[in-house]
């Protein structure tokens, strides 16, 4: 079985509670199939080495960026992003992304992501059957974090844009992990 893994981080470093997870994750993973990873790119990566290049492609780790390339997908991406910090419309074609996330020859069974911005950014319910890792809804971190951040008068439209994004990626999947059981 061949599964495709979208995460945050590099899940070989395990330093931080939410990495540990997508660490474990992954480690489950690796058992039921072959993991092909798609991870963002930070500072704990040096792509300029070849070493390090050599031990991510061993690993089937792909470092993509999250760069939109038309206004069509840029505008609600950079809103998203600067003003609300959660999740896009997923506009982007799907073999636009698979072109982005590499492996473009093989046929993956199903899709699990750590967090369900990444599933609107990386539009992954078009790749593959979708599975959720969800340690916090983006309703729940909006309320208790962004929401008092932004102007009043932004407050309801940010959180109809959040709602609306979560529900969009949720009716996508085939399944969720939840570890809140409010949530």
């Amino acid at each position: 079985m061949n599964i495709l893994y979208i995460a945050p981080r590099d899940p070989r470093i395990a330093n931080t509670g939410s990495t540990i997870r997508t660490a474990f994750l992954w480690e489950a993973l690796k058992r039921l199939g072959t993991v092909y990873t798609v991870i963002y790119p930070s500072k704990d990566i040096d792509l300029s080495q070849a070493a390090v290049r050599d031990a991510l492609e061993r690993d089937r780790i792909h470092v993509v960026q999250s760069k939109q390339t038309s206004w069509w997908n840029w505008l609600p991406f950079y809103v998203s992003r600067k003003l609300m910090k959660n999740g896009s419309l997923a506009l982007t074609p799907a073999h636009r992304m698979r072109r982005a996330i590499g492996w473009e020859g093989i046929h993956f069974d199903c899709c699990v992501v750590r967090y369900i911005d990444q599933v609107a950014n990386r539009v992954a319910w078009k790749l593959a059957p979708l599975y959720i890792d969800i340690d916090d809804l983006p309703t729940t971190v909006f309320d208790q974090v962004i929401k008092s951040r932004l102007p009043i008068i932004l407050r309801p439209l940010a959180s109809c844009f959040v709602r609306f994004v979560q529900w969009r990626c949720l009716r996508h999947a085939k399944g969720l992990w939840v570890t809140n059981e409010t949530d």
